[in-house]
């Protein structure tokens, strides 16, 4: 249990951080979170630079760099233009097909590792450059020595685990934003 305390905890400072960087460091206080987990106060504070941005931008920017858990949330906010405004769902597009591949390296030694043997003794060719590539894993192209074509799939180091604690943090921040905002507005009532 501490362990998945602490797993959490350096989740929530790359998650905040990443909202600094990518000018949304306000966030970071809105939720409470600058008093509950210490973080440096440059973490949620704003900076000149991040207006340079528009909204859509910087918030497109902040799921890319946190990964498959928030660029797949990127990419289901991008077909509701019934809730989001048009200037970033154009953003949120761009993650429907502009995801960076994994590394040739990393494809070959994930594939090495659950294979339990090389790449080039289960292939006979074994292309480099993925057909598609999405936020949990990408497709390649590749010919067994038995001579038959397939499409081979691999997933993004460590990504079940990085999904597992997203969620769990992603629903702590949500049941926040409510206990917050359920606050605000008894607060405001009884005015």
């Amino acid at each position: 249990m501490l362990r998945k305390q602490m797993r959490h905890m350096n989740r929530y400072r790359e998650i905040a951080a990443a909202f600094s960087r990518n000018g949304l460091g306000f966030i970071v206080k809105e939720l409470g979170l600058d008093q509950v987990f210490s973080l440096p106060r440059r973490l949620y504070v704003r900076r000149d630079q991040e207006h340079t941005k528009s909204l859509g931008k910087r918030i497109r920017a902040f799921l890319e760099e946190l990964g498959p858990t928030f660029i797949k949330i990127g990419q289901m906010a991008s077909t509701r233009p019934d809730i989001i405004p048009k200037d970033i769902i154009n953003e949120l597009t761009y993650l429907q097909d502009e995801i960076s591949p994994i590394s040739f390296e990393d494809v070959v030694q994930i594939i090495e590792k659950e294979l339990g043997g090389n790449v080039d003794g289960t292939f006979e060719e074994f292309d480099s450059i993925p057909l598609g590539v999405a936020s949990i894993g990408q497709v390649h192209e590749a010919k067994l020595k038995s001579g038959e074509h397939v499409a081979v799939k691999v997933q993004r180091p460590r990504v079940d685990k990085q999904i597992h604690t997203d969620l769990e943090i992603l629903h702590e921040l949500a049941e926040r934003a409510e206990r917050r905002l359920n606050g605000q507005n008894s607060t405001k009532s009884l005015k």
